[in-house]
């Protein structure tokens, strides 16, 4: 018997929009993880220092907060058309954004970008969860490993046409633009055409609205918005209390995860082994093929009972705690001890983004709403960390580590407030009353047999 939180569309159904959210997912990782690739290209195409065009990551980020609250609209439409809509603005901004020579139109492109991507991030983690409830475990997982298939394979890409910084050669970074962006608006409208298939029906909150016959239509429209509103984004003060702290958790995953695929080949240059930017771009894809196989190990995984999202969270953030003090060993004196902290760093983040949107589910339904607060705030803490990064990594490379090992400190504490705090508000597992029923029967075949015998 699946849940009564469950979406009430057909479970193949369910399957294929999941395979649909997986190939989004890594559409959207991809248009993330570009950003680190292009900076020193950048740098020659605007004729631009390191620090001004990092600051085009700032702007990005601050919009992609701002794009999380676009969880209101999806809230009221259907995902089919949102998502094609989204997507196809996202392919414009990846085509366009090498032509547009000026510093201030990157950061309008940027904005734009990241405005999209916010809602992006919203509506593939929210839909993948609200489909399967809280058996979202496993699907979560596979969503992510689209992100990590793409973290993998854009270095790759993008290797072949970046000049790297100090080269004299015209940078051919347009082209795996102009690539990318043209399968995100394929993608696009793909999604649209699915709505015309069969139209995507979402799971119902239970909300307090009844309808008073002596009110007008948009007074009655009104208040059965805001009744869904209070429902779905105030279920209860205490369980908000650890929604906002899942979105802490959200926001963290995303800050580290976003600053090191950044950051990591800038990191390797600027360190004292002055690394290549081929040998830097193949750290990156390290963290990344680490990343892949934790979280394709984590698709199988997660269906076991004993392994809860606090756990996942806490192992993997214990995880990225030790790869930062590799770092922070190895960065100036041993390239093995820094190949080694990729490879731990990656396994460690590889479930954590997932882990943490399955942590809240756990206490309550997910909603779009709640959503906006996870991505908002993580758009936010995002938006912050560029500024930090971009004005003292020329000075010292290991500002990085140190503002990595701030959030990964920060979520092991709050994995162990959540752990005491939200026990009380772990729902239970549906039970199925068929098989109640069917072994009832079969109890009371046994029973009167015995008594006959008897």
């Amino acid at each position: 018997m699946e849940s009564q939180h469950i979406s009430p569309i057909s479970k193949r159904y369910r399957a294929f929009l999941t395979v649909m959210m997986c190939i989004a997912y890594f559409l959207y990782a991809f248009n993330n993880y570009q950003t680190g690739q292009s900076i020193s290209d950048f740098q020659k195409i605007y004729d631009a220092p390191f620090e001004r065009i990092s600051y085009a990551n700032t702007v990005r980020s601050f919009a992609y907060a701002i794009g999380a609250l676009n969880g209101f609209l999806i809230n009221m439409a259907n995902k089919q058309i949102i998502i094609m809509v989204y997507f196809v603005v996202v392919g414009l901004t990846q085509m366009l954004v090498t032509y547009l020579k000026y510093v201030p139109v990157l950061y309008l492109d940027y904005a734009i970008n990241g405005f999209v991507s916010g809602a992006l991030e919203l509506i593939t983690n929210v839909w993948t969860i609200e489909m399967w409830a809280e058996e979202c475990g496993p699907y979560v997982q596979a969503v992510h490993f689209g992100g990590s298939v793409s973290a993998i394979i854009t270095p790759q890409i993008f290797a072949p046409f970046i000049t790297g910084p100090g080269s004299t050669h015209e940078s051919r970074i347009n082209i795996p633009y102009l690539a990318l962006g043209a399968a995100s608006i394929a993608f696009g409208l793909f999604m649209g055409l699915t709505y015309f298939f069969q139209k995507y029906v979402p799971r119902k909150v239970h909300s307090n609205f009844r309808v008073d016959v002596t009110e007008g239509k948009y007074t009655q429209k009104f208040r059965e918005w805001n009744s869904v509103f209070v429902a779905e984004l105030w279920p209860s003060l205490p369980k908000h209390f650890i929604i906002v702290l899942c979105g802490f958790m959200v926001s963290i995953a995303l800050t580290i995860q976003w600053s090191q695929f950044t950051y990591i080949v800038s990191y390797a240059e600027k360190s004292s082994l002055q690394l290549s930017t081929v040998t830097a771009g193949y750290m990156n894809t390290a963290i990344a093929a680490s990343l892949l196989a934790s979280r394709a190990f984590m698709i199988g995984f997660a269906k076991l009972s004993f392994v809860t999202p606090k756990r996942i969270n806490f192992v993997c953030y214990v995880l990225l705690l030790a790869a930062e003090i590799l770092y922070l060993i190895f960065t100036d004196i041993n390239v093995i001890g820094v190949w080694v902290a990729d490879c731990i760093y990656g396994i460690g983040l590889g479930p954590v983004m997932a882990g943490a949107f399955q942590l809240a589910e756990e206490c309550c339904p997910l909603t779009d709403l709640m959503g906006v607060l996870f991505i908002f705030m993580g758009g936010l803490t995002t938006s912050f960390t560029p500024l930090i990064l971009a004005s003292t990594m020329d000075v010292n490379p290991q500002t990085l580590n140190y503002v990595n090992i701030f959030f990964i400190g920060s979520a092991i504490i709050l994995v162990l407030v959540i752990y005491g705090v939200g026990r009380r508000f772990v729902r239970p597992k549906e039970v199925d009353k068929t098989d109640v029923n069917r072994n009832s029967i079969v109890l009371e075949v046994i029973t009167s047999t015995a008594g006959s015998r008897l």
